[in-house]
């Protein structure tokens, strides 16, 4: 319960459901003991794993698709004040065929990490998640999704040696409206005209069309909305040749792990007036990054063995 809502509001349904009466304090201290527990098991999940160790893994996936991975982050409101979460999720895509062709691919049977920390571990426990997954990433091909962060790529590049990059398809379209708007006027229909035809070049893979735009409007009065963003098209044009990708039924958007900064980190730590100390954020959304993957029992069971051991 504490780890879907707010402490109070658990010992409040719990008491009321049991009959047995808890606090809010008490629910806290036994979430934070229980999650703090979860994450040490799997720290040493980890430190197996990268030491060449055997660890727990799942079945080979053996039906149409790929895998996939992705990284972003939230910000949690700390003692210290604001600081980035990062999440990541690991998932199946699956095609999902067009009217003609293969359109895409739909993400299915995600599972979810969180860090509260850096970067680089979050890089550790994704990679960690994709193996306890049954991913093989000096073997198996993974669709790695990113918003255009550098540090994200660089993770990607640490620990998926057999990999395809994808710039998520509307991160890139963001960017398109930011020159277009800047060069023609926010709202305006030469902008979206301009932008409109900039699209389908994009759609069609054709990143070259797009920096030549850029570049044919950067010198222009108000070319510098232009000239801003040609650096981001010539950084990611082999991320964005969304034609291959989509023809090989790979997934475009990185909506799944903007979904889990949602679902997993603001809709339990970023209610009015909640601020958190980093031990205690950890615990609870290392938990709840159990529960969003359906692994609850398990987890469960992790940590009543934990605590026992303790």
């Amino acid at each position: 319960m504490a780890a879907r809502g707010p402490f109070q509001g658990a010992a409040d349904d719990f008491t009321a459901l049991t009959g047995i009466s808890i606090s809010g304090r008490e629910v806290e201290r036994l979430s934070e003991e229980r999650g703090k527990a979860l994450e040490a098991h799997r720290a040493a999940e980890r430190a197996r794993l990268f030491a060449g160790e055997e660890v727990p893994r799942a079945k080979r996936v053996d039906k149409p698709g790929v895998w996939a991975v992705a990284l972003d982050a939230a910000k949690g409101h700390f003692k210290d004040g604001w600081h980035d979460v990062q999440a990541g999720v690991v998932f199946w895509a699956r095609p999902k065929v067009g009217k003609d062709e293969i359109a895409g691919a739909q993400a299915g049977e995600q599972s979810y990490i969180v860090e509260v920390g850096s970067l680089e571990e979050a890089g550790r426990k994704l990679y960690a998640e994709a193996v306890r997954r049954g991913i093989d990433p000096a073997r198996d091909m993974v669709v790695c999704l990113g918003d255009g962060a550098p540090g994200n790529w660089k993770q990607f590049l640490t620990h998926f040696p057999k990999r395809v990059e994808i710039l998520d398809w509307w991160h890139a379209l963001d960017h398109l409206w930011a020159a277009g708007k800047g060069l023609l006027g926010e709202g305006t229909d030469e902008a979206k005209a301009w932008v409109k035809a900039r699209e389908a070049e994009l759609w069609a893979g054709n990143v070259e069309a797009v920096i030549a735009a850029l570049q044919a409007e950067a010198n222009k009065p108000k070319g510098k909305a232009a000239a801003d963003e040609i650096h981001y098209f010539e950084t990611n044009h082999e991320r964005m040749r969304y034609d291959r990708f989509r023809a090989s039924g790979y997934p475009i958007g990185s909506g799944t792990v903007e979904s889990a900064c949602k679902r997993l980190i603001a809709a339990r730590i970023r209610e009015s007036g909640m601020i958190w100390t980093q031990q205690g954020g950890r615990a609870i959304l290392t938990l709840r990054a159990e529960l969003l993957s359906n692994r609850w029992d398990e987890a469960w069971r992790d940590t009543r063995r934990l605590r026992q051991a303790a």
